[in-house]
């Protein structure tokens, strides 16, 4: 079991919830997991009613949650003048950048140079930029 803080992007979310063994994995094998508010609404938003109110469950009981707080809104404002990203991608920079968190991917490049600490969980290719 990986004890090292992670933050999910969407895309491993999605890929659980499509019946993914990778991202399967990914759940089992990090033990201190968490998302970003943004990250949960842009789960739910594709899904039919029925099925919002056990995903959201499902996401409550496997990962802390962090918010779109103030401190992120400002940390994502500068990390999308300094680097170009898109909201969605600074906004989850910046809750990792504050939270120490590395960001599980499979799309590093959306996040340019702006992440410390990037990982595609279906690779084995950590990268910790200086």
């Amino acid at each position: 079991m990986i004890t090292s803080p992670v933050l999910l992007d969407t895309d491993i979310l999605i890929d659980y919830a499509k019946g993914d063994i990778d991202a399967r994995n990914v759940l089992i094998d990090y033990e201190n997991k968490s998302i970003s508010h943004l990250s949960r609404i842009e789960l739910l938003c594709g899904m039919h009613p029925d099925d919002i109110v056990k995903t959201d469950a499902f996401l409550e009981s496997n990962f802390d949650i962090y918010p779109l707080s103030v401190e992120v809104c400002k940390a994502a404002s500068k990390i999308i003048a300094e680097h170009d990203l898109l909201l969605p991608n600074a906004l989850l920079a910046a809750t990792a950048e504050l939270t120490g968190a590395t960001v599980l991917t499979r799309d590093k490049r959306a996040y340019k140079q702006a992440l410390r600490h990037i990982k595609n969980p279906y690779e084995d290719d950590t990268e910790v930029r200086e």
